[in-house]
């Protein structure tokens, strides 16, 4: 069984960034959901990467307001991601027969180390700059 439930130890402090990974948590269970139907897949990972992306965006333009040391290494996070995303996505769209599940499992993963390793990182930063 496949599950990826936000709990409150992924929580970073941020309501806004909170709020964002709580949807992008939704979203890749969601499409566990269309396994076996491919082109609901693609349509899902479009929505998955734009929201991660928007995220990711959102959640740079904050460090780098309130000028956070660890920066380029967020970026460099997120750019990984993205690129997972897409290149499940060409192989997909190349009848590669990728693995969803695989797929799903590294991407779970990769984002709850993500959260709780280096997003835990500005959980303090940001709560001393009074972001919440």
């Amino acid at each position: 069984h496949f599950a990826f439930e936000w709990r409150d130890a992924f929580s970073v402090d941020v309501a806004a960034l909170d709020s964002q990974y709580k949807n992008l948590f939704q979203l890749i269970n969601r499409l566990y959901q269309f396994s076996g139907d491919y082109s609901s897949v693609a349509g899902m990972l479009d929505t998955i990467f734009d929201t991660m992306k928007q995220h990711f965006t959102y959640e740079e333009n904050l460090m780098n307001q309130y000028g956070y040391t660890y920066l380029e290494q967020q970026k460099q996070e997120h750019q990984i991601m993205l690129e997972e995303i897409l290149k499940f996505k060409r192989d997909l769209t190349e009848n590669k027969q990728p693995n969803l599940l695989d797929f799903l499992t590294s991407l779970k993963e990769r984002l709850i180390m993500h959260t709780l390793i280096e997003d835990k990182k500005y959980r303090s930063f940001f709560r001393e700059k009074g972001v919440s």
